[in-house]
């Protein structure tokens, strides 16, 4: 509470400073805006006064064209219009064309003189209306303010003019300050719109010049107020001194009204309320201070004593109570401390039972992975797979002394059944007998669910054995008897990447045993790595079946190329006497020469299939070299197009080819590639039928170049589109048509291969097929080829 009252106070203090502060800086502004006021209405007053003496001035004109002006008589219609006025230094009066004709005793000199030239009656010819103008008078030295006013003559018509002149400080002595607002010290001036002083208030010599005529002359511009401080102002013996300057400019007449002032004059009440917040701010400085000191005193004591029970409890008493330090927040804070120690010591108890349980559980543990360590190393040692799950079997029942019986299943999936291949405890004889289906039994019900499964008591042993089916029963009491009183079984599934191989069973027979969640994951770490083992085993096995069938096709592939090699040079003779026989029954004709004709169109194909496969597999031996150098392949993709056009009228096809008109240049072998493209368009003329299309794009990727070739024929299945590209692959090609040698898209995918490049197929049936092939664009890092 002290604390809070403490900061309470605090705040308070500082909002009472900072209302103090702004409190001066109001007055301070109040003070500054009293004197613009002031300012303003003596620039209004000066207004007034123009105002006045221009209704005046216009009076006396009046009165002088209803006497009927006469510029001969003006000499006695002056003194009439002197009687009396106040308001001008001097009156002239002017014939039509700017003479003077009649002036006051000042100015007798002035008689004859033009004043058509000067400012002031040239503006009431111009407008025929009083406009004050400020300038030099044109008669002595000096300067004042001109005003002028036509007169008519008897017939209405302008006949002359009436000037008054006022002197600055004639009017400045007409104007005055108030008498509150203002210091005794102030005074006004009178600025021109250049800002020079041409009248003062005060019984001074006049001094013409201001240290702020610039500024002053364009507040006059643009007929705007100002007050601030000056700081740099000069008396008349040249000594600075701090003035305060309030300015409004008037509007009858570029002017302005400057209201000075001693700065010291002007701010005094400012100044005495800011040293009145000074000196509260000070005491409550001290009350501050003084109250922290007592604030501290009263917290670094109790938190002493906190300090000192912290440390004990630090250094592990945690028996010693923390003493008791009063009601306040620090009391409070004693409690808390002391709450926490006792917790503190609640714990340590607890992490004391806990260090126990955890060090039996880490002995456990370690037992438990030193028997899987031993599993690991053993399966390293041994490759026989038999022997292997033996060991396992074993070493999963060490562990546990009460275990009777144990068993170790692998899943047959030609049998689709389960059989034991490891017992303990069991007559391998009838147990090697048993087959379970999968949900049958414990073990089936474990391998089905994929989920490890505990029984405790024959009651639940019985409701997981009830769908045994009697032959399996009773080989399973052939091997082992009945169950004890109160027996138990877990058993965990052998579980590989994706699929479960068996299950592994342990039983006590005699005494129910309670497995924990330790032994559960226990067994099926163990049966993890029995998965292994058998996975492994499959691997192996397939490996060697894997070897031995590439070792087949090597030979296969060795014989066909032989077999074709050999079978070459006869076909090539064979086609050289049908030769002179087609020659021979060329003029018998009927059956002779269709047999004839049939025996060279059979020898044909089968040179041609021949050489295909010789073709097949000299491009897949690597040993071949292609000829690499740049080509377009937009060129050969026309070439081939345009050599396979016979074909395609033949069959009556379509064939388009969309491509870009830039060539697009890969590296390659032009003979190959053209073997390609060809193959495969052949490929689509014979499987569309007859009105069809068939479609060729080139298409520019970032790295290479995509070839597609379209068909509208009937399509693929999926299930040949994954043997589409093996050799001697041929697909139907409808009634009537004869079935290709199989060999078109195994040397495609051949030729695209040894380039660096890709080939697939998208189809559906009844919607026709595309092939796709990607080649290297030159200079890709992707490119290459035979060397």
């Amino acid at each position: 509470m002290a604390v809070f009252a403490a900061g309470i106070l605090a705040v308070v203090i500082s909002v009472v400073a900072f209302l103090g502060v702004r409190s001066v800086d109001e007055q301070t502004d109040r003070l500054l805006q009293q004197r613009l006021v002031i300012a303003q209405l003596v620039a209004e007053r000066i207004d007034e006064s123009m105002s006045h003496r221009s209704s005046s001035l216009e009076a006396m004109a009046a009165q002088l064209s209803k006497e009927g002006y006469d510029p001969a008589q003006a000499g006695s219609k002056l003194p009439s219009l002197l009687e009396g006025q106040e308001e001008f230094s001097h009156i002239l009066i002017l014939d039509q064309h700017g003479s003077v004709v009649a002036t006051d005793a000042a100015f007798s000199d002035a008689l004859g003189a033009s004043l058509a030239d000067y400012p002031c009656p040239r503006s009431a010819q111009a407008d025929s209306s009083v406009s004050p103008v400020y300038g030099t008078w044109p008669f002595e030295d000096g300067s004042g303010v001109c005003m002028a006013v036509p007169v008519a003559g008897p017939d209405g018509a302008v006949t002359g003019y009436l000037v008054g002149l006022i002197d600055p400080d004639y009017l400045g002595s007409t104007i005055s300050l108030p008498a509150r607002g203002v210091g005794e010290r102030a005074y006004l001036e009178l600025v021109d719109e250049s800002g020079t002083v041409i009248s003062r208030s005060i019984d001074e010599p006049l001094t013409r010049t201001s240290e702020h005529s610039a500024h002053f002359a364009d507040l006059i511009s643009t007929q705007e107020t100002d007050v601030s401080t000056c700081h740099s102002c000069h008396d008349e013996k040249g000594e600075r001194r701090k003035d305060v300057f309030a300015f409004a400019p008037t509007e009858s007449i570029p002017w302005g009204v400057v209201l000075r002032e001693p700065e010291e004059d002007v701010l005094a009440p400012a100044n005495n309320l800011r040293w009145q917040a000074l000196m509260v701010g000070g005491l409550s400085l001290l009350v501050i201070l003084l109250l922290t000191w007592v604030l501290v005193r009263s917290v670094t004591r109790p938190v002493g004593r906190l300090i000192w029970a912290s440390e004990r409890i630090a250094a592990g008493d945690l028996e010693t109570p923390v003493p008791a330090v009063g009601q306040d927040e620090i009391g409070v804070l004693a409690r808390r401390l002391d709450d926490m120690r006792g917790q503190l010591r609640t714990w340590h108890r607890r992490m004391e039972r806990w260090n126990e349980e955890l060090e039996h559980t880490v002995q456990h543990r370690t037992r438990e992975l030193a028997t899987l360590l031993d599993i690991s190393t053993t399966f390293q040692a041994a490759r026989d797979l038999d022997r292997l799950l033996e060991t396992i079997l074993a070493r999963a029942v060490a562990p546990f002394e009460a275990v009777d019986a144990a068993a170790l299943f692998l899943y047959d999936a030609e049998e689709d059944c389960l059989g034991a291949k490891a017992v303990v405890g069991y007559q391998w004889e009838p147990f090697s007998r048993v087959r379970l289906r999968p949900g049958e039994g414990i073990v089936g019900k474990v391998f089905q669910r994929r989920e490890p499964l505990l029984c405790i008591g024959a009651d639940a042993i019985g409701v997981n054995v009830a769908d045994l089916t009697p032959e399996n029963r009773e080989l399973l009491m052939a091997a082992r008897g009945r169950l004890g009183a109160r027996p138990s079984a877990v058993c965990v599934p052998l579980v590989a990447t994706d699929s479960t191989l068996g299950a592994l069973i342990l039983l006590n027979l005699r005494h129910e045993m309670a497995f924990t969640e330790e032994d559960i994951r226990f067994l099926q770490a163990v049966a993890n790595q029995a998965a292994i083992v058998v996975e492994n085993a499959h691997l192996w096995a397939e490996a060697r079946d894997a070897e031995a069938l590439t070792a087949a096709a090597r030979f296969k592939d060795e014989f066909l190329t032989g077999v074709s090699h050999e079978l070459l040079t006869p076909v090539t003779s064979i086609r050289a006497a049908v030769g002179l026989l087609t020659s021979a029954t060329s003029e018998r004709g009927g059956h002779a020469q269709s047999l004839v004709a049939s025996l060279s169109r059979n020898t044909q194909r089968l040179q041609t299939l021949l050489e295909g496969v010789l073709d097949l597999a000299w491009l897949q031996s690597g040993q071949g070299a292609l000829h690499l150098e740049p080509c377009d392949l937009r060129t050969v993709l026309e070439d081939s197009v345009a050599a396979v056009r016979p074909l395609a009228e033949e069959n009556r096809l379509t064939v388009t080819v969309e491509c870009s008109s830039c060539p697009c240049w890969v590296l390659g072998d032009k003979e190959r590639l053209d073997q390609l493209v060809t193959n495969l368009l052949s490929n689509a003329c014979k499987f569309t039928p007859a009105q069809g299309q068939v479609t060729a794009v080139l298409e520019e990727q970032e790295r290479d170049y995509l070839v597609r070739i379209t068909d509208t024929g009937p399509g693929i299945r999926r299930a040949e589109q994954q043997h589409i590209f093996e050799r001697f692959y041929s697909r139907p090609r409808g009634p009537g048509k004869r079935a290709g040698s199989g060999l078109g898209l195994a040397i495609a995918k051949a030729v695209v291969e040894l380039h660096g490049g890709q080939i697939w197929v998208t189809s559906r049936p009844g919607h026709g097929s595309t092939f796709h092939f990607t080649l290297p664009k030159e200079g890709s890092d992707e490119n290459s080829g035979g060397g």
